[in-house]
């Protein structure tokens, strides 16, 4: 049991900070148990529908969800190293600490920097062991940071985009030399941080990727222009390699996903 509950830990924090370094560092790709944590913390919020503070709070509790499930999953793992054995942890008064509840509680403060709490390791290699555990959490903090950030700010350009469709719209040259450029710039930085598609906006016309679906269809469009717009929308997540005759069809469910209202959402969104 003891060695099963020591490979189990390491397992489950292998794979969480994998996970993590995907989001926050993978160009191009993103953990897939991130995504689906993401994805599940976004419908709970459909609830809400569309109203102003669903759209306003969809991206930050979202990405607040994601954390701590992070943070759940390590110190989860970790608890589980030091629960293996019952002299892994002693109290301050020496005595072991023989509970999941202590080994949760050690790692917890390890994790956050603060230090080992009442428990203390048992043991120049359970001392070891606690060392790389705090090093893991400033890993994790330091990560979460910049993955927050990084976020924020592609969801901020993309509200920008938004606008410029509406500065230069569908059928100008300025559609076609200054429009697809910066959506094209978008599309690069949600791919490689597909989860600012989670954010929303109180106003209606910079919300995406409704409005992406919807400026698909507009009739306004000429052929240059949707044939280049169909070659940036290709390269955003989920809708690579998508054959020309089944675009439109992949486009409304990759839009629909990713909105708090998707049942009221028609081909022309």
């Amino acid at each position: 049991m003891t060695t099963f509950l020591i490979l189990l830990g390491a397992a489950i924090v292998a794979i969480s900070l994998w996970d993590i370094l995907l989001c926050a560092l993978g160009a191009g790709q993103s953990g897939a148990i991130s995504l689906a944590i993401a994805r599940f913390g976004f419908k709970r919020i459909r609830s809400f529908g569309h109203t102003r503070i669903a759209h306003r709070i969809c991206g930050p509790v979202t990405m607040a969800w994601l954390g701590g499930v992070w943070i759940i999953m390590v110190a989860f793992g970790w608890s589980l190293i030091f629960f293996a054995t019952t002299r892994s942890l002693e109290t301050t008064k020496g005595l072991p600490a023989a509970s999941f509840g202590d080994s949760l509680s050690y790692a917890g403060h390890l994790l956050s920097t603060l230090g080992g709490g009442y428990a203390t390791p048992a043991g120049t290699g359970w001392s070891l062991i606690s060392v790389i555990t705090g090093v893991t959490g400033m890993l994790v903090l330091t990560l979460a940071v910049s993955f927050v950030f990084s976020t924020t700010q592609a969801a901020a350009q993309g509200r920008a985009v938004m606008a410029l469709a509406e500065v230069f719209p569908p059928g100008s040259d300025e559609f076609t030399g200054q429009f697809l450029p910066q959506l094209s710039s978008y599309v690069a930085q949600v791919k490689s941080i597909p989860f600012a598609l989670f954010y929303s906006t109180a106003r209606p016309e910079r919300r995406l990727p409704r409005g992406i679906y919807r400026l698909w269809h507009d009739d306004r469009l000429t052929e240059d222009q949707r044939r280049a717009l169909r070659i940036i929308l290709h390269e955003f997540p989920g809708l690579e390699g998508v054959p020309p005759e089944k675009f439109d069809d992949t486009l409304l469910h990759w839009a629909k996903r990713h909105d708090l209202c998707p049942q009221d959402m028609t081909g022309r969104a």
